[in-house]
């Protein structure tokens, strides 16, 4: 279970949209009282804590830093895009003739921001996360966020987030919607080390993907995409008939099409 709570510096301003925040969430508001968060969460007996303050919401936990919104490791991949170099997500979506891409796992936004900077083109850009805190931060920091180049910013903007199961989306939504799905499920073998990820282990929903869902996908789209190790239980099970990734690099996004 999760709470809303605000800053220990707040006003009523904070207070009313933490209040909104936790109707919206469905999770308990719980004023602060200059208690620390953790005080809160042991006595409320929650994992985490969504806090709003002026800078933005972040999630907090008793072992983890605080999360708020930022571009993470994108914001070097979004300068290697300028400097003439095409990411490997992007190559794999098809990034020259793609007009809309659904992305399942949004997460942290990395990867919705690097599609929709580099495919300025797309006509529709949906991005579902099924974690309700990381969600709304997420899509917080994609209405909010302002970068020193306008045109990340509009990129972010034109991200539209949805916060549920991205399976039940699938199910609800009509053939050929999008032209490209996109999953980054959970790896197999995780990087723990992975420093943008170290708050939100224990609570990042973790989702498996089967042949099922890829059957599903592939009705909904023209082409699926899954990021995955190269030697993945997954790969295996389900040969992509292609695969891109660095030479050098154990990450590959293999690609899926409908026959």
């Amino acid at each position: 279970m999760y709470l809303i709570s605000t800053s220990s510096k707040t006003n009523a301003y904070f207070i009313e949209q933490a209040k909104t925040v936790s109707q919206l969430l469905q999770m308990p508001y719980v004023p602060r009282k200059h208690q620390s968060v953790e005080d809160l969460l042991t006595t409320h007996h929650c994992a985490g804590a969504l806090v709003v303050t002026k800078e933005g919401p972040s999630f907090v936990t008793k072992e983890g830093v605080p999360h708020q919104f930022h571009l993470s490791m994108a914001h070097l991949r979004l300068l290697e895009i300028d400097r003439g170099n095409i990411d490997h997500l992007l190559r794999a979506i098809g990034y020259e003739s793609v007009t809309s891409v659904l992305d399942c796992t949004a997460g942290l936004g990395s990867d919705s921001a690097v599609i929709s900077y580099g495919c300025s083109q797309l006509t529709r850009h949906t991005a579902i996360e099924g974690h309700p805190i990381l969600g709304y931060i997420t899509n917080y920091g994609f209405r909010h966020f302002q970068h020193k180049q306008p045109k990340v910013t509009e990129a972010l903007r034109r991200i539209q987030l949805v916060i549920c199961n991205y399976q039940d989306y699938l199910d609800q939504i009509v053939p050929n919607t999008y032209d490209v799905i996109y999953v980054d499920p959970m790896f197999e073998n995780p990087v723990y080390e992975s420093p943008q990820f170290l708050q939100w282990r224990g609570h990042i929903l973790e989702s498996k993907i089967t042949s099922e869902i890829v059957e599903l996908a592939l009705e909904k789209s023209k082409r699926l995409v899954i990021k995955e190790r190269k030697g993945s239980r997954l790969f295996k099970a389900l040969p992509p008939i292609e695969m891109v990734g660095g030479k050098y690099s154990s990450i590959a996004y293999g690609i899926y099409e409908r026959r």
